[in-house]
């Protein structure tokens, strides 16, 4: 959150409705485009996440971010045509820039 903070970036939190089930974003922003960004920090090796996957295919969200202790990477979301970009946790600076 420091360095998305740090570049000026306002962040929000997003959990699905009670009725749809649980789960959570860690981070949400906005571009200057208007469209919504998930942000999923993973701290260790397991990268799974379906909550952001959940707000990518509701919200129209064009692309999705996971920091993790992994290398750099990228792939395209099946069924959603949007783009999954893996970042390593010191890459955070980087986010909304």
């Amino acid at each position: 959150m420091q360095a998305l903070t740090a570049n000026g970036v306002e962040t929000f939190y997003w959990m699905p409705k009670p009725t749809v089930g649980s789960g959570e974003v860690d981070f949400v922003y906005q571009t200057g485009r208007a469209e919504v960004v998930p942000v999923e920090v993973k701290s260790g090796r397991n990268v799974r996440a379906r909550s952001p996957r959940r707000l990518v295919e509701e919200g129209c969200a064009p692309k999705e971010h996971r920091l993790s202790e992994q290398n750099y990477s990228e792939s395209v979301i099946e069924g959603t045509g949007c783009t999954l970009a893996g970042l390593p946790l010191y890459a955070a600076f980087t986010l909304g820039s």
